[in-house]
């Protein structure tokens, strides 16, 4: 069968289906120093940071623990890094890092950690690149390439990343 004309034949963007491994996996050889894989998503109050502002929504420990934005993790991925519910936890990887507040369930994937979108940015040094986020906004631990070739998207839903009780 001939390639489509607007679209050749991709090994990316095949056309017919078929599962592709995003970039950063557990596969991959850079799982050995960020060992979790980050993804994230809506939450349920709002959209992106909208009514972050609210105290409504701040109270709602669905998305913040003791003003802290949640990342849900496995209880036994936190109890290897010594954390327990409301623990501030760095988050990083190579391209940045956040705070967050843990929140460890057996709901959550073990080697898999959930931050729902929205964290207002609070940089510690404000223009310093890397520098230590606050807010607990996970677009500083994604990738910032075009997810295929032939999509406007963008591969901002995983990422592999470390999680560390703060101490800061």
């Amino acid at each position: 069968m001939p390639a489509h004309t607007a679209y050749p034949a991709n090994p990316i963007a095949p056309p017919i289906p078929m599962y592709v491994p995003a970039t950063e996996n557990q596969s991959s050889p850079l799982a050995q120093k960020y060992p979790l894989l980050h993804t994230g998503g809506g939450q349920k109050f709002g959209r992106h940071s909208q009514w972050n502002n609210l105290s409504w929504t701040r109270d709602d420990e669905q998305t913040f623990i003791n003003g802290y934005r949640v990342i849900i993790m496995n209880t036994a991925d936190a109890a290897a890094r010594g954390l327990n519910y409301g623990d501030v936890v760095r988050v990083y990887n190579g391209r940045g890092q956040i705070l967050c507040a843990a929140k460890p369930t057996q709901r959550m994937m073990p080697g898999v950690i959930w931050i729902y979108e929205g964290g207002h940015v609070k940089k510690q040094q404000p223009g310093v690149i890397g520098s230590l986020d606050m807010g607990g906004n996970h677009a500083n631990l994604t990738v910032n390439w075009q997810a295929e070739p032939i999509c406007d998207g963008i591969a901002t839903h995983s990422a592999l990343v470390q999680v560390e009780k703060y101490t800061g």
